[in-house]
């Protein structure tokens, strides 16, 4: 979806990932992306230590994926 793309471009916009960059995206890009997923939970039913939980691991992961570190797995 254009519209969508063009909340998360903002996050594409530096020339090299760094774990700084994780912190670059469009504010609408926070409130849909995560809004959606921790709606989704808490209506499933998931408690709120669940919710948070959820979105300080979806946040962790963020600045692993963007610390430009070699992992071999």
């Amino acid at each position: 979806n254009r519209w969508l793309w063009r909340l998360h471009g903002v996050h594409h916009v530096p020339q090299k990932v760094n774990v700084a960059n994780n912190g670059v995206n469009h504010v609408l890009d926070i409130v849909v992306a995560q809004g959606a997923v921790q709606l989704t939970l808490a209506l499933v039913g998931f408690s709120r230590e669940a919710v948070l939980a959820a979105g300080l691991f979806t946040a962790a992961q963020g600045y692993f994926v963007h610390a430009n570190i070699d992992v071999r797995i």
